[in-house]
């Protein structure tokens, strides 16, 4: 049996964890290292200013979503959502300065870059409402990070090589990821072909990257880390939110650690 999540915020888990993981900054420096790892793979100056739109964007988005859903994510969320009722006012203005960093990013970026960040934001301002529906939310979402940590990097300069390969390497990832997190949450895909299968197609699409990888350019060969942990958190998978946001999401960042390493 799991041991219940202490909320106690005097705990050193809450002190310490809590506010890199529910904060987002979790998710956003994973995100971050995932567009310097896909920069260098695709034979890119490193790609300081995408790394840093992507980071900003990720805070900006995530925690404006965990702010306006607040009362649905109690049932699915419990120990998040105390973390963001205690730190709503923190929150906000971590939201405030991540839209302020996203815009001074974005001035006198190439036309690619600010049409690529539009239309994220705008998806990412629309998730609330389109979240809900089965299959799609997995797919969108994923599309939505490949844009950013693949597109920014490639539009912020010319000559992106590997661009397919790193994509489909990165893809199955961050879409394993997204159904895991849907498990997670019990919605999208969870609510239309059950948990069992959920968890079973997540591990065989993580598994689809690391083939993909494999075989890959020698330059792209080093991102198969990110799937390769994305299936090893998933094969270990345990339900609860704590392993959930800690080891399915920081598979995601410690594979772009390596992946950096071995670039």
């Amino acid at each position: 049996m799991h041991q219940p999540i202490s909320t106690d915020p005097g705990s050193l888990r809450s002190q310490v964890l809590d506010p890199l993981v529910y904060s987002s900054t979790w998710m956003a420096s994973a995100a971050a290292c995932l567009a310097f790892a896909a920069g260098k793979a695709m034979g890119l100056p490193f790609p300081t200013r995408a790394g840093g739109l992507v980071f900003c964007g990720i805070l900006l988005v995530y925690n404006l979503d965990r702010l306006r859903d607040l009362e649905r994510d109690r049932l699915t969320s419990p120990r998040r959502s105390a973390f963001i009722e205690r730190c709503r006012k923190l929150l906000w203005i971590l939201v405030l300065f991540s839209a302020l960093g996203a815009s001074l990013l974005l001035l006198n970026a190439p036309w690619r870059v600010q049409l690529i960040a539009v239309a994220v934001l705008l998806l990412g301002f629309a998730h609330r409402r389109i979240k809900r529906l089965a299959y799609f939310k997995e797919l969108y979402l994923s599309a939505a990070w490949l844009l950013g940590i693949l597109g920014l990097p490639a539009s912020y300069a010319t000559g992106a090589q590997h661009l397919s390969q790193c994509a489909w390497v990165l893809g199955p990832a961050l879409l394993a990821n997204d159904m895991a997190a849907s498990l997670r949450d019990s919605e999208g895909i969870t609510k239309r072909i059950g948990c069992g299968p959920t968890l079973q197609w997540s591990r065989v699409i993580a598994l689809l990257g690391v083939g993909v990888g494999v075989f890959a350019t020698e330059s792209v060969q080093p991102l198969t880390a990110v799937p390769a942990l994305t299936a090893l958190a998933l094969f270990s998978y345990r339900p609860g939110e704590a392993y959930g946001f800690l080891a399915v999401d920081g598979a995601l960042f410690a594979g772009a650690l390596i992946a950096l390493a071995l670039l």
